[in-house]
């Protein structure tokens, strides 16, 4: 196949059919979230990609790299199935995420534009919420306890001066 050769500033075919085809896609929910669902229209399942670039933000939020991307996936999923009653607020954060990330979306961005793309939405209700949700998703997983070396709950072993932490001289004898 030929590649096209097309001056600056002009729209090449393939470009204005794929601005058409995102425009059509996109007109039945711009109404609702004031923007294009860029990824989403060109997704054959939407749903997976919702949850792609859910588990890539609770990823970017909480990086292990002990952790394997299937973690964050169930994250995600659970996220989203939670959030049932909240279902097209999250819909619409997780598509200003991946426009913010610019035509490459979330997917196709390298870690700096993503990075870039959350604290732009840092102060809003949506990425609060993916926030406390995954420190409660992540961090309450004894797998990940073992990863980051916490040892998990002290007073069910006696209290934390049983466990090594018995050299603070500023507290009074018992």
């Amino acid at each position: 196949m030929k590649s096209e050769s097309v001056p600056p500033g002009v729209l090449s075919r393939r470009s204005l059919f794929g601005l058409f085809a995102r425009l059509a896609a996109a007109i039945p929910v711009a109404g609702v979230f004031g923007r294009a669902l860029p990824a989403a229209a060109e997704s054959p399942d939407p749903a997976a990609w919702e949850q792609d670039v859910l588990s890539g933000m609770v990823y970017e939020l909480f990086p292990h790299r002990g952790l394997a991307p299937d973690y964050y996936a169930a994250a995600a999923k659970t996220l989203l199935e939670r959030a049932a009653d909240k279902t097209e607020r999250l819909r619409a954060g997780i598509a200003e995420l991946d426009a913010l990330c610019g035509e490459a979306g979330w997917a196709g961005s390298e870690e700096a534009a993503r990075v870039a793309a959350l604290k732009k939405i840092e102060q809003g209700d949506f990425f609060h919420y993916v926030h406390s949700a995954g420190i409660e998703l992540i961090y309450r997983d004894p797998k990940v306890w073992d990863l980051i070396g916490y040892g998990g709950d002290a007073l069910k072993r006696g209290g934390y001066l049983t466990q090594g932490f018995n050299d603070i001289d500023w507290l009074p004898k018992s």
